[in-house]
């Protein structure tokens, strides 16, 4: 396994669990992780100063694409626009370990 592949396994269950949290959904938490995934990929870890904050902020930049027009569509939403309970699609938790 390459040092770059290692380090994202290590943040992995952190950016589960931010994309999760918004978006309320293990299958589309994990697209968005995936997407980060190949990204840094694409990009070469070479080229990054900080990895955790670069996959955090790719990342969200990830979420907030799915969730936009999930809000703009009236989906349930509670009073801060984030996913109700009700309109989650999964009630799995998210592993907690790589």
């Amino acid at each position: 396994m390459s040092a770059s592949a290692q380090r994202f396994e290590e943040l992995r269950p952190r950016l589960l669990r931010m994309a999760y949290s918004q978006l309320g959904s293990v299958a589309e938490a994990e697209d968005v992780v995936q997407e980060a995934w190949l990204r840094l990929h694409r990009t070469g870890e070479t080229t990054i100063d900080n990895l955790p904050a670069w996959l955090t902020t790719v990342s969200a930049g990830s979420r907030l694409t799915r969730w936009a027009p999930r809000k703009r569509a009236g989906s349930a939403t509670s009073g801060r626009g984030y996913p109700t309970r009700s309109s989650r699609r999964s009630t799995k938790p998210i592993p907690l370990t790589g």
